[in-house]
């Protein structure tokens, strides 16, 4: 099921990114590198967030091995906690905690390349008119 999510995240980037290089090679050929609008720069910066956004994923799977907080009772964080210096329970508590971080960074990420795509359409159809 990983290997799934990871060939489909990353072709989905691949997409995403070839689609970005188009649209700024045609707006290039069409206005001129000189002219380049902000909206044309915003979809340069959201294609570093996808990026960035893929990437965050991808460590969540592989490198934390999917574990975060999220779902976790309160009785089961707290018996995380009070073990969090024992074997076993010390590494799932660093794979938890340090995947809580990685999942945050993800969800602020995709927060702000939402933020990122909506600006650049709205200064796209201003542009327009």
């Amino acid at each position: 099921m990983a290997e799934n999510f990871i060939a489909e995240a990353f072709t989905l980037l691949a997409i995403a990114l070839v689609a970005i290089a188009l649209r700024l090679y045609i707006r290039v050929l069409t206005v001129g590198f000189r002219k380049l609008a902000l909206d044309d720069y915003l979809m340069i910066w959201a294609g570093c967030l996808y990026a960035a956004e893929t990437v965050l994923a991808y460590a969540v799977g592989v490198f934390f091995h999917g574990l975060a907080n999220s779902g976790m009772t309160p009785e089961q964080r707290a018996g995380l906690y009070m073990h969090r210096e024992s074997g076993g329970a010390k590494e799932e508590y660093r794979l938890r905690t340090k995947g809580s971080q990685n999942q945050l960074a993800g969800w602020l990420t995709y927060t702000t390349l939402l933020w990122t795509l909506k600006s650049c359409m709205l200064t796209f159809y201003s542009r327009l008119t």
